[in-house]
């Protein structure tokens, strides 16, 4: 259950930053991202008849989407509770010392360990932020020992 948190496009906001160029969105595409963020298992001939628009049009904006790089990825959320990870924990991590080597083996580690599911650089005195998921405090407890 790695997760990977890729910049989101931002359905309420007038443009999406893809690969550090803006996209404009029109309010159409605006609410057909908000439509798709609550259910992205809508069909097209659906997802036109909440919009307002013909199944063709529809299709043609959704693909505009993909091919412009605001939409990423089609995912399938998965309930931590029914594979045994309902505990998540946010972890602030400050380095004794500063050094690329010390960052870049902390990443990989990171990286290999099963219950992190996001690592985020942070400014300020934290230097990252981990949120970890797994069954229980005492699960936890164990993997925190290991890693």
């Amino acid at each position: 259950m790695r997760a990977t948190v890729p910049s989101s496009p931002n359905a309420r906001g007038m443009a999406s930053s893809v690969g550090g160029r803006m996209v404009a969105l029109d309010e159409t595409d605006k609410r057909m991202l908000e439509l798709l963020q609550a259910d992205n298992r809508l069909t097209t001939l659906q997802l036109a008849a909440k919009l307002g628009l013909s199944t063709p049009t529809c299709l043609r904006r959704l693909r505009r989407l993909r091919e412009q790089g605001v939409i990423v990825a089609d995912v399938a959320l998965i309930d931590p509770a029914a594979v045994g990870r309902a505990l998540f924990v946010f972890i602030e991590v400050m380095f004794e010392r500063q050094a690329e080597t010390v960052q870049r083996a902390f990443e990989l580690r990171m990286a290999a360990a099963p219950e992190v599911t996001q690592c985020y650089m942070v400014s300020g005195d934290t230097d990252f932020l981990i949120v970890v998921q797994v069954a229980d405090m005492e699960t936890f407890r164990l993997s925190s020992a290991a890693n």
